[in-house]
């Protein structure tokens, strides 16, 4: 307090701190009742619902491999895009660099 000024004392950090506790409370509770609106009771079909047998070690390998697959073809396409983007980029460069030079050659001409 001594290094805030005597300003400071004027400051109820008690009263802020349990303000804030009482927000977060609050909060919470807003939460629980939100969930709660519109709840009700499941009954047994909905819930006790019998799925379908596990997959076989043959097929989560083929979904492993087609989303390989996928994350494949789509590092690719960003190499590529990135590719495309850097030509565009040091075209622009090079435009730009000779538009300035176009410039000079004719503030030069001027003179």
């Amino acid at each position: 307090v001594a290094m805030a000024g005597p300003k400071a004392k004027l400051i109820p950090v008690g009263k802020i701190c349990s303000c804030l506790a009482d927000i977060e409370g609050k909060a919470n509770k807003m939460m629980v009742e939100d969930f709660s609106k519109g709840r009700r009771d499941l009954v047994e079909e909905e819930w006790n619902i019998e799925m379908g047998e596990e997959p076989t070690m043959t097929q989560m390998q083929n979904v492993i491999k087609e989303k390989g697959q996928q994350t494949l073809e789509q590092v690719i396409n960003y190499a590529a895009e990135s590719k495309q983007v850097r030509i565009v980029k040091d075209k622009s460069t090079e435009l730009q660099q000779t538009a300035w030079d176009v410039i000079a050659k004719g503030k030069d001409a001027v003179n």
